[in-house]
């Protein structure tokens, strides 16, 4: 039928009322174009609206299942079994043409089948008793009115083109008895776990969000070591119910990590329970001996809840609680009179989240995804040991920021990647944010050259990658702002136009990359508070210069790299050159793991 928008009038199209036609399509003003199995095979066929003449288009040796067309570029797409799995067609189709179809053997036989069925008479339906009034159903709405009784009779021979449904044995006699319900059988539902996952890998990843390092040695940030992460998951049949536990054992093996999280998706708020201890040891002092040493313990507790605004948003609230304890080990009669020291805080973050990104490949996504967020931190003191001492908020943090990422699809298989992020810390200790490097950077190495503030008003580093051409801290601040652009190529995806079994050049990518960003403390990138264009020189005692010169807070980076699958692990080998203050600086590589930015 054609539905007249303009008018109201309905057109009926096709009178052929034994045939199934479906997927009607429009292919140009004057013809329609629609799937037909007349001929025991589902292929296209054009109708004039003109003339009203039916053409047939294809003529394949299996079934059409999806079709479709674009008036615009005259394309006509088409969706076949082939192979094992379903595939795509662009069909370049003449609907004037007229094509010759083979009519199958089925569609001969299951048209004579079609005769012989509808001409048996059709048994009368059995009789229904009437269903007692105390058996009905009470509402507010009145009963319908009483349905005349349809009757039966025997219809004449239609002569289908279609194939005919198997014949279906008939019988007067129930094909099966009715079990009686015995409530003594019934079986509750009951929850079954299976071990879903277990792996054992080679990472430096943070594990959970809020474990930003303490600040302990003013000149070093203390990236997580390259460790060995053991760990595996337990779910549900439904996935309402997973529990994870894991442990990660650094390679200098000077520490190491416990932690168990419990997800509870089973209602529409998603809920996660977490609990996480981490103890490692550092070096303070190693000129003298014997060297001294500092032992911290951190346990970290996390309840997250997450709640769909619809498939693609989402608003997640999480809370922490965190505990740090420093004690030097006694190395030395100062080192074993020294005091413990402890840090409580209890922290609160609100997020916005948006993702509809596809995973196309391996480190290949289209779509768009980013995320806003606010975080506060609370430090309160508790003490108990020597009487009792409560401090409500010895130190307050708080962080606004945002992380944006935008994939557009590049020569049908490439990428063009783009990343915007940025945060703000304020109160009276802030985060510390460095810039340069690369995430899980295995060679990592920092840059003591950029002076840092002084003062006790950071409580938290952290690092804002990446930014290649650069060791880390060639910027830090307690603000931050960064951009990123890569052009991401799998270069065997137009070399083979088969899948390739070898994972290595499955998944091999060429890299073009550009980064840009700064870091700064107050207000301006310029201000006077950052202390990256001033530095004192003294010569005691009685000599101390402040110098101040000029140092462009904004730093970039660009060049090219290699991505692929290495032993089970995704690794990114990048050259990069960098650029301060307009000066190309000399090359650098990096050798880092892990997928996206």
């Amino acid at each position: 039928y054609f539905y007249d928008l303009s008018g109201g009038e309905v057109t009926r199209l096709t009178t052929t009322t034994a045939l199934d036609e479906r997927q009607p399509r429009q292919a140009s003003n004057e013809t329609l174009t629609y799937l037909h199995a007349g001929t025991g095979m589902r292929n296209i066929y054009a109708h004039s609206l003109v003339t009203s003449e039916v053409v047939p288009l294809t003529n394949l040796d299996r079934n059409t299942i999806l079709h479709t067309t674009n008036i615009k570029t005259k394309q006509h797409l088409a969706m076949l079994y082939h192979g094992g799995g379903y595939r795509t067609y662009d069909l370049s189709l003449d609907y004037s043409r007229r094509i010759s179809v083979y009519r199958t053997p089925y569609a001969s036989v299951g048209a004579e089948k079609a005769l012989i069925l509808l001409d048996e008479p059709i048994d009368p339906a059995p009789p229904v008793d009437e269903m007692q009034p105390g058996y009905r159903f009470q509402s507010e709405f009145a009963d319908p009115p009483e349905i005349e009784e349809i009757e039966t009779s025997t219809s004449e021979a239609v002569v289908s083109d279609m194939p005919a449904l198997l014949p279906v044995e008939q019988s007067g006699e129930a094909s099966q008895e009715v079990i009686a319900f015995n409530p003594a059988r019934i079986v509750a539902s009951r929850l079954r776990f299976r071990l879903d996952n277990f792996t054992t890998k080679f990472d430096n990843q943070a594990l959970f969000e809020g474990l930003e390092s303490s600040i302990g040695d003013p000149n070093q940030l203390n990236v997580n070591p390259a460790g060995i992460l053991i760990k595996g998951n337990v779910r549900d049949l439904f996935e309402d119910h997973i529990v994870e536990v894991g442990a990660r054992f650094p390679t200098t093996f000077d520490g190491s990590e416990y932690f168990i999280t419990y997800d509870d998706n089973k209602r529409l708020i998603d809920r996660r329970y977490a609990l996480y201890r981490r103890a490692f040891t550092e070096s303070i002092d190693d000129s003298v001996l014997p060297a001294v040493r500092r032992r911290k313990t951190t346990w970290l507790g996390l309840y997250r809840m997450k709640y769909p605004l619809d498939v693609y948003k989402s608003v997640r609230l999480t809370g922490t609680f965190r505990q740090d304890r420093f004690h030097q080990q006694s190395t030395s009669l100062a080192t074993l009179e020294s005091p413990v020291e402890r840090q409580s805080r209890i922290g609160a973050k609100a997020e916005y989240v948006f993702d509809n990104t596809i995973n196309v490949s391996l480190n290949i996504m289209h779509g768009t995804r980013y995320k806003f967020y606010v975080e506060a931190a609370n430090r309160f003191g508790l003490d108990v040991v020597d009487g009792f001492d409560f401090d409500a908020s010895a130190g307050f943090t708080s962080i606004i920021g945002f992380d944006a990422r935008h994939y557009i699809p590049l020569l049908r298989h490439s990428v063009i990647a783009l990343r915007a992020t940025g945060a703000a810390s304020f109160g009276s200790e802030k985060m510390l944010y460095y810039l340069g490097g690369v995430n899980n950077w295995i060679f990592q190495q920092f840059d003591e050259n950029i002076p840092q503030p002084s003062g006790d008003e950071f409580a938290f580093r952290t690092l804002a990658p990446n930014l290649r051409g650069f060791r880390y801290n060639i910027r830090n601040g307690s603000n931050f702002g960064l951009v990123n652009a890569e052009a991401r190529i799998p270069v065997m995806k137009y070399l083979f136009r088969r899948p390739l079994r070898n994972a290595f050049f499955r998944n091999l990518q060429m890299v073009l990359f550009y980064d840009a960003g700064m870091a700064w403390h107050g207000l301006s990138p310029t201000g006077p508070d950052n202390p990256l264009n001033s530095v004192t020189i003294s010569r005691p005692p009685a000599v101390e210069i402040d110098v101040e010169y000029f140092r462009d807070p904004l730093v970039m980076g660009f060049g090219a790299g290699v991505r692929t699958t290495l032993l089970g692990y995704f690794v990114k080998l990048d050259y990069a050159w960098g650029v301060e203050t307009r000066i190309v600086q000399e090359p650098r590589v990096y050798f880092s793991i892990g997928t996206d930015f």
